[in-house]
């Protein structure tokens, strides 16, 4: 692993951060979360692929949970137990972040 990977790699990391933080202080649409997250995931190189396939997963969860939503008429306002299961998603989110952040561990994935 180069210098230039673990830089890469470091940004990568902090955009995910940065997409969480965003919907989180409303500043970003679940549509946004979950086609962001999917997106970044695609970019993840130094995780394991089962790592990246969680990431995947959430970022369907969140993406099937927007389309309930737009289906039903309250995508914008989310009623309190569409949030909770939003927020659940971004909560296991961040904490797969943290821990893949603290891991001594890095696997090299090849590029899709």
């Amino acid at each position: 692993m180069s210098d230039e990977d673990w830089e890469r790699e470091k940004r990568q990391r902090a955009l995910i951060a940065s997409v969480l933080d965003q919907y989180r202080e409303g500043k970003s649409s679940l549509r946004r979360l979950a086609e962001d997250l999917y997106m970044l995931a695609q970019e993840i190189r130094l995780a394991s692929d089962e790592w990246v396939d969680e990431l995947q997963a959430e970022a369907n969860s969140l993406e099937v949970m927007y389309a309930i939503a737009l289906d039903r008429g309250f995508a914008d306002n989310l009623p309190d137990r569409y949030l909770r299961d939003v927020d659940e998603a971004v909560e296991r989110v961040a904490n797969m972040l943290a821990e893949l952040n603290d891991s001594p561990n890095a696997v090299f994935r090849d590029g899709d």
